[in-house]
């Protein structure tokens, strides 16, 4: 098997976006089909981001999520404001750590030599296209860069769907 087969286009997974395809290509990791690459590699069990991206010299860990509507539905389950974002950051923080953890084995289950593989890593969290909800998550992305940069990342962005195809 090789790494390209799991090779697709990016789909954005968010009805307010009418689940929109972009046209960049990217290795999906985490697919609810048994011959995904998370469970090709016996990693079904963690968490991760949805794809994975390289360009140039630095390896792209792409998360589609929609924030705001998940802070929203916290609220509706009765947490205040300040707890419904920790349990998203704590959500994205496990599936960090994870998405490491599944890019190690699948560097060594495709025999890559990850000292070879990118200089650098980093952290796409994609959300709406509104402007104002990536504004107002910023603080969600410093508090992540405080937690992971330098050590396993060297920048994590929160960004509106729009901007991805910019970056590739």
């Amino acid at each position: 098997m090789k790494l390209l087969e799991f090779r697709e286009k990016i789909h954005t997974d968010c009805s307010v976006l009418d689940y929109l395809v972009l046209n960049t290509q990217a290795i999906k990791l985490d697919a609810p089909e048994s011959n995904s690459l998370k469970n090709i590699l016996n990693c079904s069990a963690f968490k991760s981001c949805d794809y994975l991206r390289k360009k140039d010299n630095t390896l792209y860990f792409i998360e589609l999520s929609d924030l705001k509507y998940e802070i929203s539905n916290y609220q509706n389950d009765g947490l205040d404001r300040s707890k419904a974002v920790k349990k998203c950051k704590e959500g994205i923080r496990l599936k960090l750590s994870d998405s490491i953890h599944i890019y190690n084995e699948m560097c060594k289950s495709f025999n890559i030599d990850e000292s070879k593989m990118a200089d650098k890593k980093s952290l796409l969290v994609i959300c709406q296209s509104n402007q104002s909800d990536v504004v107002a998550l910023s603080f969600l992305a410093n508090n992540l860069e405080h937690h992971y940069k330098p050590i396993l990342y060297s920048s994590i962005k929160i960004i509106p769907y729009t901007e991805l195809e910019n970056i590739f």
